[in-house]
């Protein structure tokens, strides 16, 4: 994973609302109640979305870049919010999880796409609506900023967004081992029907041994064929881009494992007596695969 790229990430992003929030917090007194409320719920939501997406991009962790992108909102927001009172103050609290949550999710989700769109994209909400929300102070103080400020600060920020986006955004497998990536590529995005080929597990030292990867867009393979009677062992493992799909669970054999993205794969053995077809899916049933016994 190309790292520092997503450092330069977290910098733009830190530049940009730093830069605004001293503006908009040395201005304070020019808002009106209405503006300082806002200002709790642009500093609460933005900051938490773009740090929920950027860690959840370059990491694939999304409970930890939801509550990271939630801090923040919280950190920021929950001051600026106060700045309009109660209610302000509220709007910041509301705001923080929000953004966060949001956040976390788009960056979870696009992690299989291209990184560098989610990134300028990300970067340009952070622009704009911080921008905005100057435009908002520069207005409600007369507009007595000098101008040249004004241009200097756009055109670092264009500077800024520019640079940033030209950056590596890549991300990496987990080190599952080749032998075993290897032995399940050629299987992602096979859809499951009645259609697809079963795999079948090689029989090592009286065990049906096969190598099942969870991946962002499911199991590969999805399905697995195996014999009656004799002992199974698979092989569970999860790449960096699985998300609900590395919480698996053979239901019919009483079988659930949760596998570390990017970790060392796990053993799940068990010994299926009967034939016939027997499902196993993720923790939230989104995906799902099928063991078919002889």
């Amino acid at each position: 994973m190309a790292e520092s790229s997503f450092w330069f990430a977290y910098a733009f992003v830190g530049v940009v609302i730093g830069w605004v929030g001293y503006y908009v917090y040395r201005h304070r007194d020019s808002l009106n109640e209405m503006g300082q409320m806002m200002a709790g719920m642009v500093f609460g939501t933005v900051p938490g979305f773009a740090v929920g997406v950027i860690y959840a991009a370059s990491t694939g962790d999304y409970l930890v870049a939801t509550i990271a992108g939630t801090v923040v909102g919280l950190a920021l927001g929950v001051p600026f919010g106060k700045l309009g009172g109660d209610l302000g103050r509220m709007e910041g609290v509301m705001a923080g999880p929000m953004g966060g949550m949001m956040g976390a999710m788009l960056g979870f989700m696009a992690r299989p796409f291209d990184l560098r769109i989610l990134m300028a994209f990300t970067f340009f909400v952070v622009a704009v609506i911080m921008g905005e929300m100057g435009y908002l102070v520069y207005k409600s103080m007369g507009r007595h900023t000098p101008k040249g400020a004004l241009y200097f600060a756009a055109f670092a920020i264009v500077t800024l967004f520019v640079f940033s986006v030209m950056q590596d955004y890549s991300i990496e497998l987990g080190d599952v081992g080749s032998t075993f990536a290897a032995s399940v590529q050629g299987y992602a995005g096979k859809p499951l029907s009645p259609s697809a080929t079963p795999i079948v597990a090689q029989v090592l030292e009286k065990k049906q041994e096969i190598n099942l990867l969870a991946t962002f867009s499911g199991y590969q393979p999805e399905v697995i064929k195996v014999k009656a009677g004799v002992p199974v062992k698979i092989n569970f493992a999860a790449d960096n881009t699985a998300g609900c799909s590395r919480a698996i669970q053979f239901p019919d054999f009483g079988v659930r494992a949760i596998a570390q993205p990017g970790g060392a794969p796990q053993a799940l053995e068990f010994t299926p007596q009967q034939a016939g077809e027997y499902a196993f899916y993720c923790s939230m049933r989104m995906f799902r695969g099928k063991l078919v016994v002889e």
